[in-house]
């Protein structure tokens, strides 16, 4: 599931925002949590790289002048990134640099100098995996309990159909990944998961919540279904004491233009790629209709960390749309207005592949012609 499995963790974070009263927009409400964030600390987080190189060779930082927030987290607006969206992380991974890759699953992979103030800038990165520690400490729990109780088990997830281990079931049905080396030509290539943990991750070492899951397309729509009815289960499964996971006045929250409140919009592209091999660039999320100028840029972003859809799409999303995916070519939407969503999975590389990006187009217009109540 890779990036899809970030919603998840967005989720599964505000039901704890909720029961323990936490203020998404304060510092000091995330730095109980999570005191590496503490605005002032001095740790790795509390500096941002400003380009170019000192007289020492080393790359150029000053400390942080704005507090991080869980709010900005979320919105991926906290200066985190990737080292496939941001050259400095790039550079900066082993073996260039120092940083351990994320895939290590070690935390000093994400504990690391940001790239632009909280709040300012919209980038694509590692925040998740701070959310996924806000999870684990907040809750007591490790994040594949945390998972199975705050979200898959309320809402009728088949036990073991999404985990973030591999099991027994689930390794001996995962499918292949593949490149693609040209047109209509795909190789298989082996793909190194982070480090699987049953149980408590040892010290230094984490379950990373950016891309923790695996499962069955059926399992994953079941979660995307529970997002046309405001977090609560589909009436469908008839699951016992149904309920909405957060408040209707949290949703609402979490699934608005979170970055149009502070006055930002993806850029264009919203990921510019530092590893074509990987991810091309990606943009415009959702296919813009005929004639518009600036080709639908200009989309937002939710908590649940999904694109927003800002203009009736080509394909006849509505306004309020969101969906996002996951590194292998796979794609999900939910249009609450028309009371529709899909998913769309490939497992292949790079991301973003022009064709498959056709194939989830024609899948949309077929949910919008056929699947409406």
């Amino acid at each position: 599931m890779a990036s899809m499995s970030k919603a998840v963790s967005s989720l599964a974070a505000l039901i704890l925002v909720e029961r323990h009263s936490v203020d998404l927009d304060s510092n000091d409400a995330l730095s109980e949590v999570l005191p590496e964030l503490k605005l002032g600390n001095g740790g790795a987080t509390d500096w941002i790289w400003e380009g170019g190189m000192d007289e020492a060779g080393k790359r150029k930082k000053r400390r942080a002048t704005v507090g991080i927030t869980l709010r900005h987290l979320l919105l991926h607006c906290a200066g985190f990134g990737y080292d496939f969206t941001t050259e400095e992380i790039r550079d900066e991974t082993e073996p260039l640099g120092s940083i351990p890759p994320l895939s290590s699953g070690a935390i000093a992979a994400f504990d690391i100098p940001r790239v632009f103030e909280s709040g300012t800038a919209f980038l694509y990165g590692c925040s998740t995996d701070w959310i996924g520690q806000f999870i684990i400490r907040l809750s007591g729990l490790t994040l594949r309990e945390a998972y199975q109780t705050l979200v898959f088990t309320p809402l009728g997830v088949k036990p073991g159909a999404l985990d973030s281990f591999v099991t027994t079931q689930l390794h001996l049905n995962r499918s292949t990944v593949a490149a693609k080396i040209s047109e209509g030509q795909f190789v298989a290539i082996p793909v190194e998961l982070t480090p699987q943990y049953e149980g408590t991750p040892p010290e230094g070492f984490a379950t990373l919540a950016s891309a923790a899951l695996l499962g069955t397309l059926p399992a994953y729509a079941t979660v995307i279904e529970s997002f046309l009815h405001g977090s609560a289960p589909a009436p469908r499964l008839a699951v016992p004491n149904a309920k909405p996971l957060i408040s209707p006045a949290l949703w609402a929250d979490a699934t608005s233009d979170g970055l149009a409140k502070l006055g930002l919009s993806l850029p264009t592209p919203c990921i510019k790629t530092t590893i074509p091999q990987f991810s091309a660039d990606v943009g415009p999320i959702f296919p813009a209709p005929a004639g518009d100028a600036d080709g639908g840029a200009g989309d937002g972003w939710t908590m649940l960390q999904t694109a927003y859809n800002r203009q009736v799409s080509a394909t006849g999303m509505s306004v309020g749309t969101h969906g996002w995916a996951g590194i292998a070519n796979s794609y999900f939407f939910v249009d609450a207005e028309a009371g529709v969503g899909g998913v769309i999975l490939a497992q292949f590389l790079p991301f973003w592949d022009a064709g498959m990006l056709e194939a989830r187009e024609e899948f949309g217009r077929l949910v919008f012609e056929f699947g409406r109540d």
